[in-house]
């Protein structure tokens, strides 16, 4: 283990990332991590699957003194058996590790299992770091009333971005007059529609960028909701990504989206993830293309979790697609269909005949299944 004392390279910084996860002397392994990052002056700080015993032991390396050139701290945990998130009570460690960081912009706490135990935690920290710039909160576990309470301090502080949290319903007003590009509501239904579209015409919505709307098993979007939400989204004319899962959607869900999904012209990502579009192979097939040909700006379509297990849909869909050919300058001069978000196995990459092949189109069939966001009432 001595040798893993001395400061890694660029390669061994990245492999030691890992290694953390797995090798017994994970102390040791931190603390070269950091100390790296310390004598090179680095600007980025990465700990991952570290796990509340590594935050401890990072705010004792860090505490020696301030490190005012560290901008960027992350500290993610995987999504796979060796995870080792921080949790509500990593996260009491956090003020002491930030206190060290006085110049801190962004910090990245995805996948760590946080829930209402470290609300407390990050709205001191929301307050006390007031170059925080922007904090990522994907893939934690909090409560409606834990959300209203990071969303309503991060709108006190003025001038942070808050991501992966799901936004209540009674905060969206302050939500959207912070002006911030990305909305995620969980829990979204047929009955919201109306509700979602008054609001974003009252604020002008025109900053959105990324709307991600989830549904759950007793509220969420039909064919018929689908179109007239995606119709009602015409003030939001940057939007870049558009996220609609957990709602069961069909085959014929996705054709009433095709026409108002069309005035998207800088629409890039569509994640129809989690839906039920494999209950009709040949139908969402004729429906995809169809909607592809339409949509000429998108670059990433996500079907991962419909029911697509077989290479049967990919040769269906691409049959559809030579038969309704994306048109025009921005049409995609290649489709490549992969195994879904993160594993990236090419099933096929076929080459598509346009006048003018400026755009490459990648579709997630397969990937890892996932549960909706947890939605406390």
């Amino acid at each position: 283990m001595a040798l893993i004392r001395q400061p890694p390279g660029p390669l061994g910084l990245a492999a030691m990332r890992h290694l953390s996860a797995y090798v017994p002397g994970r102390d040791l392994i931190l603390e070269a991590q950091v100390n790296h990052c310390l004598e090179a002056k680095a600007p980025v700080l990465r700990l991952f699957n570290i796990g509340p015993e590594g935050v401890a032991h990072a705010a004792e390396c860090l505490k020696r003194q301030q490190r005012p050139h560290i901008v960027a701290l992350e500290i993610a945990a995987s999504t796979d058996d060796v995870a080792k998130p921080i949790g509500d009570r990593g996260a009491t460690f956090l003020r002491a590790v930030l206190r060290s960081c006085p110049s801190i912009q962004r910090l990245d706490l995805r996948g760590n299992h946080l829930g209402d135990g470290a609300v407390r935690t990050l709205v001191a920290a929301i307050e006390d770091c007031t170059t925080l710039r922007w904090l990522e909160l994907s893939g934690n576990h909090f409560s409606t009333d834990g959300a209203r309470h990071l969303l309503l301090a991060c709108h006190s502080r003025g001038g942070l971005h808050l991501r992966g949290v799901a936004v209540p319903q009674d905060v969206l007003p302050l939500w959207l007059a912070a002006r911030c590009p990305e909305l995620e509501l969980s829990g979204f239904g047929d009955q919201d529609v109306h509700w979602l579209a008054e609001r974003f015409t009252a604020a002008c919505a025109k900053h959105l960028q990324t709307l991600k709307l989830e549904g759950r098993p007793d509220r969420h979007l039909g064919p018929a909701g689908a179109a007239a939400l995606v119709g009602a989204l015409g003030a939001c004319k940057s939007l870049r990504v558009l996220q609609l899962s957990f709602h069961g959607l069909i085959a014929d869900g996705v054709k009433q989206m095709v026409e108002p999904l069309g005035q998207f012209s800088m629409l890039r990502v569509l994640d129809l993830s989690n839906n039920s579009l494999g209950t009709d192979v040949e139908g969402s097939a004729s429906a995809l293309s169809l909607l592809l040909s339409r949509c000429v700006s998108l670059e990433t379509l996500d079907l991962s979790n419909n029911g697509f297990e077989s290479q049967g849909f990919a040769e269906r869909l691409l049959r559809q697609l030579r038969a309704f050919p994306p048109p025009g300058q921005n049409a995609p001069g290649g489709v490549e269909l992969v195994r879904g978000p993160k594993a990236q196995e090419v099933l096929m990459r076929p080459e598509l005949s346009t006048s003018s092949p400026q755009r490459h189109l990648t579709i997630h069939i397969l990937g890892a299944a996932r549960r909706p966001a947890q939605v406390y009432t």
